[in-house]
Parts: structure tokens; C-alpha cells; sequence
């Protein structure tokens, strides 16, 4: 598992999201399509079919992070142990692993579709038509943050240091800095540097029911051939939370 790869699918696994690889991927709400190699690609937009998106929006004050494999920790041992670190002198980050990455972002809102069972209603009637494919996944929820910082280490040889004014609640606060400093001693490290209203995180949903559309009966020893499955009714169907569709097939 290489490093793009890894961090996907742990920070997905962490806050049961979809990453953005590269931050500035365009991404809209009520957008449907599919995974491609971890990126979601679109095929249309619900206004295409004449559905109608009501999006509402909430905002998250507290920041985000998360990492896997790095350490921080601040240039000066006395400066660690108090109660704010400075800064300007710097944070050490050293990739404790391959693949370490460390993901950071404030200033968050929450988008989600609010007629999200009237949407339902009318794709199943789209599915109904022929007009909604059982393979395409809808962008559910957004996560847009007015500021991002992604390291993403793919060698155990990452290290470095960064450094802001001010000061600091803990190590990993560096990266929520707006004006940090990224000292990195090796190129091995692929770096979103405070990115300003990015889109990071995504959600999906998916028709599914309690049967697969696509199963079938098993042919029995000496049995005639069965017929196929019918597809499931379509007030079996729901728009489920999907946050477990294969990143890269």
C-alpha cells in the first residue's frame, strides 16, 4: 500500500469520511458517479434529472486533527512543558513509519442535503425510468474548512521542522497556523501547506437494499437452470450511507 493510498484509507476509517487527494478536486452536492482510483467522479448532477437539492449548512468550531505515524514535539524541552509552546522556535516532526501522514483543519462547516427523503423518492423513481444507474453514488455531505494542512511522508526518512509566530496549545496546533513555515529536509513528503476554503472531506450515500439487485440463485446438481433474480422493489431501496466503497478497485 503506497502513501496516497494509506492515508485515504485511514483517515476515511477515522472520521468515516472520504479524503480528497488533492484538496481542490471539484466536488458538488447532489453530484453523482463513482470512485476512480480514489477520486470521486462525477457523471451528472441531480439537476440533471430535475431533482432539486436543498442543502443546509452547520458550522464546526472545533478543529480537526489527525495522524498516523508522525511525531511533534517542540524544539525546546522547556518550552514543552509548559503550559503554551512558542512557536517561532519551532516544531520538530519526524515520520515514525512509511506512509505517516497527519491531516489538520479549523474553521469547518458541515453541508448536507436537507430534503435528503424527497431526494430518495424521486431517484427511485429515476431508477424506475432507467435513468438512475444501481452503480453511481450521490455526494451526500460536504466538508469545506477555511484552513488545511496535509503531510503526507512516504518514507521513514521525512523529518524537519515548522515554525509560526505565536504561540501554541500543543505540537500538532503548528499546522493549524495560517502563516506557518515548512523547513522539510527531504522532497519524500507531499505537503498541502494551509490551503484556504478547501474541501477535504465528503460524503456518499448509495441505493442499496436488502438484497443486491444482482444476486442470483445457485444452480442445484441436476436442476434446471434458474431464472434470474428479479431487481429489488423500489420501496425496498434506500439512500444509505455509504462509507465503505472500495477506494481503489
Amino acid at each position: 500500500m503506497d502513501a496516497p493510498v494509506q492515508y485515504l484509507e485511514e483517515l476515511r476509517g477515522d472520521l468515516g469520511l472520504y479524503p480528497t487527494w488533492l484538496p481542490g478536486d471539484p466536488l458538488e452536492l447532489g453530484a453523482f458517479g463513482t470512485l476512480v482510483r480514489g477520486r470521486f467522479v462525477a457523471d451528472g448532477r441531480l439537476a440533471d434529472l430535475g431533482i432539486e437539492v436543498v442543502p443546509v449548512h452547520h458550522a464546526q468550531p472545533q478543529p480537526v486533527k489527525k495522524q498516523r505515524g508522525m511525531k511533534f514535539r517542540a524544539s525546546s524541552q522547556t518550552e514543552a512543558k509548559l503550559s503554551a509552546i512558542d512557536a517561532e522556535l519551532g516544531i520538530e516532526i519526524e515520520a515514525a513509519r512509511e506512509h505517516a501522514w497527519a491531516f489538520a483543519a479549523r474553521g469547518m462547516t458541515k453541508i448536507e442535503i436537507q430534503n435528503i427523503h424527497e431526494v430518495r423518492r424521486l431517484v427511485l423513481e429515476a431508477r424506475k425510468a432507467g435513468t438512475w444507474q444501481r452503480e453511481w453514488l450521490l455526494v451526500s455531505e460536504l466538508r469545506r474548512v477555511d484552513h488545511l494542512t496535509v503531510l503526507v511522508a512516504r518514507s521513514k526518512l521525512a523529518k524537519g521542522k515548522i515554525r509560526a509566530r505565536g504561540t501554541i496549545a500543543e505540537p500538532l496546533d503548528i499546522l493549524l497556523h495560517q502563516e506557518a513555515s515548512y523547513e522539510l529536509s527531504t522532497d519524500d513528503v507531499f505537503t498541502v501547506p494551509g490551503a484556504r476554503n478547501a474541501t477535504p472531506l465528503y460524503g456518499l450515500r448509495k441505493l442499496r437494499g436488502f438484497l443486491d439487485p444482482q444476486l442470483r440463485a445457485i444452480r442445484g446438481g441436476g436442476s434446471p437452470e434458474p431464472k434470474p433474480t428479479p431487481d429489488v422493489a423500489s420501496d425496498e431501496l434506500a439512500l444509505e450511507i455509504a462509507n465503505d466503497e472500495p477506494l481503489f478497485g
